[in-house]
């Protein structure tokens, strides 16, 4: 902004070079006897001062740019940050398809006030106050004139700003539905077609489309007439420094008049950027309303710097926990190195149980520990590295399947992905690709064989050595693997398990059985202990 300010200043050190160069040059001519050197001097003064004046605004854009990128990286990064903090069940309200208007369209409007408007709007405003007290100095008429048909501009495009900023929110309302639709079609398309909607999907969005297009015409016409204003305004001041230089033409001289007009040229641009500014600042304040409204969203970070987990053996306790509308007051613990069993009818709150073990979100009331810390009371990144979980809102990712395999263990070495691949019978089914770990897959895995998608989705959650291992929809999720990866993963890892499933098998060989019953749990059932609390010590080296 300082490098803007400043390219403002020479931008109007340069015009008023301009012209006074024009007027000495002109006046000159009158003059019984020219010198042909002073007429060819003050031409090239004219010509270097002009090439100033345009390197000048090159640079200027190239500048505004620079800080409009700047600003627009920190709002993202502050806005996934954010993103990354919600609760589960707060970002589960906002569709895909908004949030990506938030990182696209939103931004964007940042990005357009901050780099085109704001930016021009300081280099407009030195320029134009500068020009004006040229104009004064040339001839305080001249300089009136073009001051008050400026302030009528700048109150027209005021009056109509309110207007505008009413036009855009329509606009950013019928972009977000319709964004909202196709995000969700777009995401889970084949129920539309195995159910015969295409035809009635095709009519929705044909009704979105209209009604978006309206608004957009709507804004459009606004912002044109806004745009027009100055446009108007620079032919007009062109005519009134031409009626009020020839009224002054006597006393001023024909180098004042002609300097004048060029002065009043040179503020075509400045005068033609107000109008686009006003338009990028109405959707700049529609976007900061919506994002400023995100962004004051409740986190899972208080704000100040959280300590990290302690290692531990992975004891897992739920003190009087109570989520609104799914559990109440649910106290229990899973020893280190046990398999809980988990299960009840649907919406019994079984992956509640799982969400909070996994801190996706806070409990209203009651307290979660690992290890006997709370985990409200520390890192995120820690518990995450603490935390492992499968669950069919967690496919695979379009990328490498190296990428996936060290997602959440990024530090990984080729040893340790060995490791893994050995535990979950993959060495064979990665070999047989054409690039092994390096083979590309598509979103979600769905180029890969079920069995192969599963056990790279179990290698993936056990990389790192997580000590809790959470698994939504076990029935589901490990249907190829149950019998053989999983019990390998529990006698080489002593990694306590919570699993929820309906399964006879899953159910007889877990060490407790959590029964759920409309957010209540029943006493628990156990079934062996495979593990005493001295093991569990001694695997914690305590």
């Amino acid at each position: 902004m300082a490098w803007l300010l400043a390219n403002g200043i020479a931008q109007a050190a340069t015009m008023a070079g301009i012209a006074i160069a024009t007027r000495h040059g002109f006046d000159g001519l009158h003059q019984s006897e020219v010198a042909p050197h002073s007429v060819l001097a003050h031409a090239a003064a004219i010509a270097v001062l002009g090439l100033a004046l345009m390197w000048l605004r090159m640079a200027e854009r190239t500048t505004a740019e620079r800080l409009g990128q700047s600003y627009l990286t920190a709002t993202r990064l502050r806005l996934f940050d954010h993103l990354n903090n919600l609760p589960s069940r707060v970002l589960q309200k906002r569709t895909q398809g908004v949030l990506m208007v938030r990182f696209v369209a939103d931004l964007n409007a940042l990005n357009d006030w901050v780099s085109r408007g704001l930016a021009r709007l300081a280099v407009a405003a030195i320029t134009i106050v500068s020009a004006i007290g040229v104009l004064a100095w040339l001839d305080p008429l001249i300089a009136a004139c073009v001051a008050g048909a400026i302030a009528v501009a700048m109150a027209t495009l005021a009056a109509a700003g309110s207007p505008l900023y009413r036009r855009v929110r329509e606009l950013r309302r019928a972009r977000g539905r319709m964004a909202a639709n196709l995000g969700e079609k777009l995401n889970v398309y084949s129920p539309v077609r195995v159910f015969g909607r295409t035809r009635g999907e095709r009519s929705r969005l044909q009704k979105q489309s209209s009604r978006l297009a309206q608004a957009a015409v709507s804004q459009a016409r606004l912002a044109a007439l806004l745009r027009a204003v100055p446009d108007a305004a620079s032919t007009i001041l062109t005519a009134l420094v031409l009626a009020a230089g020839l009224l002054r033409v006597q006393q001023a001289g024909w180098g004042t008049l002609l300097a004048a007009i060029l002065v009043v040229n040179l503020l075509d641009s400045p005068l033609r950027d107000l109008g686009r500014i006003f338009v990028f600042w109405q959707n700049f304040r529609a976007a900061r309303d919506v994002l400023g409204g995100f962004l004051r969203l409740p986190t899972l970070a208080s704000g100040r710097r959280m300590p990290p987990l302690s290692t531990g053996p992975g004891h897992l306790e739920l003190d009087q926990v109570s989520v609104a509308g799914a559990l109440g007051q649910i106290s229990v613990q899973a020893a280190p190195g046990s398999l809980i069993a988990i299960t009840g009818g649907s919406g019994s709150g079984k992956s509640t149980i799982l969400a909070l073990a996994a801190r996706m979100f806070d409990p209203d009331h009651g307290t979660v520990r690992l290890d006997g810390e709370v985990l409200a009371q520390h890192d995120l990144t820690s518990i995450r590295q603490a935390v492992g979980m499968i669950s069919p809102d967690l496919p695979l990712l379009r990328g490498s399947i190296r990428r996936n395999l060290t997602y959440r263990a990024s530090t990984a070495n080729d040893a340790e992905i060995a490791d893994a691949l050995q535990l979950c019978e993959l060495q064979q089914a990665i070999a047989a690709l054409p690039r092994g770990l390096d083979t590309r897959i598509a979103e979600r895995g769905s180029d890969l064989p079920a069995a192969l998608r599963q056990r790279l989705i179990v290698a993936r959650a056990v990389m790192g050595g997580p000590r809790l291992l959470l698994i939504d929809d076990a029935d589901a999720m490990l249907d190829e693997v149950r019998t053989g990866t999983l019990a390998r993963v529990l006698r080489r890892r002593g990694t306590t398990m919570l699993l929820v499933t309906s399964d006879p098998q899953w159910l007889s060989a877990a060490d407790a059985v959590w029964r759920m019953d409309a957010g209540q749990l029943e006493p628990v059932t156990e079934t062996k202990h495979l593990h005493t609390s001295e093991h569990a010590c001694a695997e914690a080296n305590i």
